[in-house]
């Protein structure tokens, strides 16, 4: 979970061992399963759901809520746990909805949060505040441990770019083809602004 990997991308399988539609959660609730962990020690097992649920997990295999079912008969504070961590990550989520809108002059069409990576779509006339959007979501807990390492798509109308901010440094990369965004760097004596646009020969360089 540390290691910043999205929960909720959905993976289509057709194997014996996984059929349908799953992702990382329900990977995680049937590992705990075959470990025995709901019988041995759900306490442990507790721990980590809440965990998946403080960072809002959507879970698609019925097995998965068969766990959670489990738990509720096996460790009493379950109850008390989930609680307070669906409370917790609705907190957050508010908090970080009111950032990522006064960090921006345009309007805010969509946000999705996934562990550490935020999606977030503005308006194509948009003039955002990036470092308040990552600073708003390192305070809040939405970065990786103590190296604030965290994954941040914008869109502003048709322009997209990832950022990738570790240890306060911010990388911008994977542009779409189309895109155009401008960077604006305020010094003591005026404003520097920088265009970004994927290069027409080689789409992987950035210029």
């Amino acid at each position: 979970m540390s290691s910043g990997m999205r929960f909720n991308f959905p993976i289509r399988s057709y194997g014996v061992i996984c059929e349908g539609t799953y992702n990382f959660a329900d990977c995680v609730m049937k590992r705990a399963s075959e470990l025995n962990d709901l019988e041995k020690d759900p306490k442990v097992a507790s721990s980590i759901i809440c965990k998946l649920v403080s960072r809002k997990v959507t879970l698609h295999k019925g097995s998965s809520m068969d766990v959670i079912n489990t738990l509720e008969l096996k460790f009493k504070d379950y109850k008390a746990n989930i609680v307070r961590a669906y409370e917790d990550h609705t907190k957050r989520t508010l908090e970080f909805l009111k950032i990522v809108k006064s960090a921006a002059s345009g309007q805010l069409c969509d946000v999705r949060i996934d562990n550490i990576t935020s999606y977030l779509e503005y308006s194509e006339d948009s003039i955002i505040n990036v470092a308040e959007i990552i600073n708003g979501a390192r305070n809040l807990g939405l970065t990786q441990g103590e190296v604030g390492y965290g994954r941040d798509i914008i869109k502003i109308g048709k322009s997209e770019v990832e950022i990738i901010t570790e240890n306060g440094i911010r990388d911008y990369t994977d542009l779409t083809d189309g895109s155009d965004i401008v960077l604006t760097f305020y010094t003591s004596l005026e404003e520097l602004e920088v265009r970004l646009y994927p290069d027409t020969q080689d789409t992987n360089l950035i210029k």
